[in-house]
C-alpha cells in the first residue's frame, strides 16, 4: 500500500534546522533525498527508512500545499510565479513567457520562461531570481490567514529548489556573471 508523505516527514531535525535557516543550501540535500541516497545523514536515512516500512515499501510524496481548495492553489500559484517574473524584470531580462499550469512539464504547477540569449545573468540575480518565487508565495499565503508550519516551510523550500534546477535548465547551467 502507498502512503503519502511530506518533504518534512523525511528530515531530521538537524537537515530542517538547515534547510530552513540557510536558504541557499539546500540543493545538496534535495538531490540525495529525491535520488533517494542519504548516506551523508544517518538520521534521515533512518526516517526514510521508517516511512518505508510503516506504508508498506511505497512512498508518494504529497503535492506542495494539497490541503488548498483548488482555487486557492491557483492563485497561490499565480503568486510564485509572479515573484519570479517582478523580480527579474526589475533585473531588465526580456520574459518570454509567464503561466499557471505548465506547457512544457505537467508535474509544474506554473512556469516563468526568460530570453536570456543576450543577457549575461549575475549570480546573486540569479539566487535573488530562483528565491523570489517561494518568498512570494510565502507572503501571499500569509496575507490570506494561513499559519504556516514547519512543513509548509519545508515544502516551500522544496519548491525552491525545484526553481533553481528549472533556472539552471533555462540557463544551460549555473550564471557565470560576476557576483
Amino acid at each position: 500500500m502507498a502512503g503519502d508523505v511530506r518533504w518534512a516527514d523525511l528530515l531530521c531535525p538537524d537537515c530542517t534546522d538547515q534547510v530552513l535557516a540557510e536558504p541557499f543550501s539546500w540543493g545538496l540535500r534535495w538531490k540525495h533525498l529525491t535520488q533517494q541516497d542519504n548516506w551523508d545523514c544517518f538520521a534521515c536515512k533512518q526516517l526514510l527508512d521508517e516511512a518505508i516500512d510503516r506504508h508498506g515499501g511505497q512512498l508518494q510524496v504529497a503535492s506542495t500545499f494539497a490541503y488548498l481548495p483548488p482555487s486557492v492553489r491557483r492563485e497561490m500559484v499565480a503568486a510564485h510565479e509572479a515573484g519570479h517574473a517582478v523580480l527579474g524584470l526589475e533585473f531588465g531580462y526580456p520574459l518570454s513567457h509567464a503561466a499557471v499550469g505548465s506547457s512544457s512539464n505537467p508535474n509544474a504547477d506554473g512556469e516563468v520562461w526568460w530570453d536570456f540569449n543576450r543577457h549575461v545573468v549575475s549570480n546573486d540575480e540569479y539566487g535573488a531570481m530562483t528565491y523570489a518565487g517561494a518568498l512570494a508565495q510565502r507572503r501571499w499565503l500569509e496575507a490570506q490567514g494561513y499559519q504556516l508550519d514547519v512543513a509548509d516551510l519545508v515544502d516551500l523550500s522544496k519548491g525552491a529548489s525545484e526553481d533553481i534546477v528549472g533556472l539552471v535548465n533555462q540557463l544551460g547551467g549555473l550564471p557565470t556573471g560576476d557576483d
